[in-house]
């Protein structure tokens, strides 16, 4: 994001912490210490924290969360650090955030091999 105006921070690193968007450092609890200069979302946002099922790492750099739910058409059965897998060819999901490969629907008119 870039330096902030209001940013809270000391800009030291401490040992025992790792790399937090390149801004800062986290704990190993998953707390964030911002660098001088920066704050929000791009020192926040944890990179340690594997997603869920049925959510993927969210690529927008602005995003609010670290995680996002699986788009239509794909699914997510594990958490994992992974992006959701997409659905076989003309089917898709009804709803966001599909934790199975079972909830691929084909469209109308196409049916599933066995």
């Amino acid at each position: 994001l870039g330096p902030a105006a209001n940013a809270s921070a000391s800009g030291q690193r401490s040992a025992g912490s790792l790399e937090c968007s390149g801004h800062g450092s986290c704990s190993l609890e998953g707390a964030c210490l911002c660098d001088a200069g920066y704050g929000g979302i791009a020192c926040a946002r944890s990179l340690l924290q594997a997603c869920g099922t049925g959510h993927e790492p969210d690529p927008d750099p602005f995003a609010t969360e670290h995680c996002r739910a699986c788009r239509h058409g794909t699914w997510k059965s594990e958490a994992s650090f992974e992006p959701c897998e997409p659905c076989p060819a003309r089917s898709s999901t009804m709803l966001l955030g599909a934790t199975a490969r079972s909830k691929c629907e084909c469209f109308v008119g196409f049916y599933a091999e066995p």
